[in-house]
Parts: C-alpha cells; sequence; structure tokens
C-alpha cells in the first residue's frame, strides 16, 4: 500500500483503467524465459507427466464451444504458432500452458468461461462477450495467486449480479489479493452489496463504470486501491468510509453526501453530478502523503455556491498544477464568485508560481467558467 501511494502523490493524473498492462517480471528475465512461460502456468495446469492429457469441450473440462474454439485458435507467445499446434482439434495440457500471458478473446460469442483455470493467462481479455458467471475466474485467479495476480477485462458483457464472484472469494478467505485490474465496465450490474461481504481485499483497480448502480453504501469499508463508480445512476451517499486511494464518482446524479471519510483517499472526482456543498470532505486527512488532504478533487458541473473552509481545515496537499491539460483542483461549471474562491483556498495556492503551476492563471481560468444563470 505504501509504495502505491507514494506513486500516487507524484501526479494527479486522471486514471482510465487500462486495457493492457506489461508488468515487470523479473523472473523470466532473469532465465530468459517468454512471459508465457511464468511460473503461474505450472500453478494452473497438470505436471509435465501429463501434458498429453486432452482437457474436454465438456463440463469437465471447457464445455463452451465457442471459448474452446477461441482457446485453440489462440497464438502462443511467438504470435505466429496457434495453441492447437497439432491441429486435432483437441486441447492437450501442454496446449493449455502455451497460452500467451496475455489472452485476447474478444468479441468471441463466449457465454462461460468455465474451465479457464486450465490455461496459464495472467492477462485475460474477454471484451464483448456474453459471460455472467464470474466464478470460474475466481479459481484461475486462486491458481495463479502464489506468482502472479491475474487482470481480467469484461467490458460490454451480461454481469448482472456480483455473487458470482465474492461468493468463492468469501470461501477463499485466507488467499489474499487475487486480481490486479478486474473492468466489469459497461455490464448490467445493479447491486454492490455482495462486495460488502468481503472482509479482505481481494481486487486492486476494480472498474464499475457505465452500469446500473444507484446505492454504494455497501462499500463502506472497502479496500481497494483504484475504485472507479463513474457513469452510474447514484443519487445519494450516505455515511461512506472508505480505504480507497482513487475514487471516481462522476457523471452521476448525486445530490447529497452524508459524510465521506478514508485516512489513504487522496483522489477524488465528483464531476458532473448535483452537489451543492463539499462539506463531507473535512474528515479526509491525506494520509501516506506529505501534506494534508486530498491531491485530486475534481468537482467542476455541480451546482456549488459555496466552497468549504480548506484554508481553515489546513489542507496543504491542494495545487493548481495542471497535468495533460486537467487541473488537480477543478471547480468550473459551478456558480462560485471569485471572492467565494479567494477566501476558502489557502494563500499558498492561490499565489503558487512555478513551470506546471500558477494560482492566477488558475483563478482566472475558474471565474471565467462558471456558470451565471
Amino acid at each position: 500500500m505504501a509504495a502505491f501511494l507514494i506513486f500516487l502523490s507524484t501526479g494527479c493524473d486522471k486514471i482510465s483503467i487500462p486495457t493492457r498492462f506489461s508488468p515487470p517480471r523479473a523472473s523470466s528475465a532473469a532465465s530468459g524465459s517468454a512471459p508465457g512461460a511464468s511460473s503461474s502456468a505450472s500453478s494452473a495446469a497438470p505436471s509435465s507427466e501429463s501434458l498429453d492429457t486432452v482437457i474436454p469441450n465438456d463440463d469437465s473440462g471447457i464445455p463452451d464451444k465457442a471459448f474452446y474454439k477461441a482457446v485453440l485458435e489462440t497464438k502462443r507467445q511467438d504470435g505466429k504458432t496457434p495453441v492447437d499446434e497439432n491441429g486435432d482439434g483437441k486441447l492437450q495440457a501442454g496446449e493449455a500452458r502455451a497460452v500467451p500471458y496475455a489472452a485476447h478473446w474478444e468479441r468471441k460469442g463466449i457465454r462461460s468461461v468455465q474451465g479457464v483455470e486450465y490455461l496459464s493467462a495472467v492477462e485475460i481479455h474477454l471484451e464483448h462477450n456474453k459471460v455472467s458467471d464470474l466464478s470460474p475466474l475466481v479459481k484461475r485467479a486462486r491458481a495463479a495467486a502464489k506468482s502472479d495476480l491475474i487482470s481480467v477485462y469484461l467490458n460490454g458483457n451480461r454481469v448482472t449480479g456480483l455473487y458470482s464472484l465474492t461468493a468463492p472469494m468469501l470461501l477463499l478467505n485466507s488467499a489474499g489479493l487475487l486480481f490486479d485490474h478486474l473492468d466489469l465496465s459497461d455490464n448490467e450490474i445493479t447491486d454492490l452489496s455482495p462486495l460488502g461481504l468481503l472482509k479482505i481485499t481481494g481486487i486492486k483497480y476494480l472498474n464499475l463504470s457505465h452500469n446500473k448502480i444507484a446505492g454504494i453504501d455497501a462499500l463502506s469499508g472497502a479496500m481497494f486501491e483504484v475504485l472507479d463508480l463513474s457513469y452510474n445512476r447514484i443519487e445519494k451517499v450516505g455515511a461512506l468510509h472508505t480505504d480507497v486511494i482513487y475514487l471516481d464518482l462522476s457523471h452521476n446524479r448525486i445530490a447529497s453526501v452524508q459524510s465521506l471519510s478514508g485516512k489513504f483517499l487522496t483522489q477524488l472526482y465528483l464531476s458532473d453530478n448535483a452537489l451543492t456543498d463539499l462539506d463531507f470532505l473535512r474528515d479526509i486527512p491525506g494520509e501516506g502523503t506529505s501534506g494534508k488532504g486530498l491531491l485530486c478533487l475534481d468537482a467542476s458541473d455541480n451546482r456549488l455556491a459555496s466552497l468549504p473552509d480548506f484554508k481553515g481545515w489546513g489542507w496543504t496537499n491542494l495545487s493548481p498544477e495542471k497535468q495533460d491539460g486537467a487541473y488537480q483542483v477543478d471547480f468550473r461549471g459551478n456558480r462560485l464568485a471569485e471572492k467565494e474562491l479567494k477566501s476558502k483556498l489557502p494563500e499558498a495556492f492561490l499565489t503558487a508560481k512555478g513551470a506546471e503551476e500558477d494560482g492566477a492563471k488558475w483563478l482566472k481560468e475558474q471565474v471565467g467558467s462558471q456558470k451565471t444563470e
């Protein structure tokens, strides 16, 4: 956790949970082996004595015909040879171990990934299929847990509930962290209560954007590092305590937040909601940073006519810095007068001047971008 906090404190770019990543694999580099030949493969597949064993296209192996076919046609790590090297239309255990580190099975008409635990992939792309049951992916994550965290991309599938994810994770209560990235964006999820049952963190980056989620109170105590809930149907937030570091609630319908606290929370995105005050931010200490309060706060395009007393709160992390065209602190699109901005923000913020920050320029742009009606 500490290392991740240090990383966040050096910048404030808004995260787009990546569609690809290439984590360092020191053991592979040291041995000269390819990523696809990682130790995770041996944790998921049978031993060398049974490499010729056939994994059948039925309930005892991989039952989904579309998934089975996609696996056979997958290119090995060399990018040329198919997994089904002998062309017999059957998946041998040795071939299952040849599935590359990053496997791309997007738009294959896959309905079930039962049997995925036989495969050696650690970065699994299943975007735009018809998957609804997540439990096989927990099996794959558990198989790889000793050597790798897996990342799964399921945006644009048919996931409606999360019990198929959390129930098997609860049975593995001592398993610890299982998923690096889990992308469930653009599905049909409405209820987050299953996530509230998790007493340990099993997922680092969780993307639930573009779903039909209306309430998030069940997430109190959640232990994700990055949580994206943008583009949902959230209208109000109760008393939410979270250990999340990065929280995106933008593009919802939030009109009120009872309270929001989290000692590690440093990046908060609230743009395009219906908020009229930000007093609920008072209990955010910014622990793990060199100062106090949030590093990043985007509350643009709300209904704010006043701000909390950031100056009185002693928030020293706020900065008028601009990165990649976006301000770390943004109140544009509200109804805030220049006097209000000047009176509530720390003097050091308003007078900051450097290569990447200019308090006077920030103030001018913010004032010029307020709503007048």
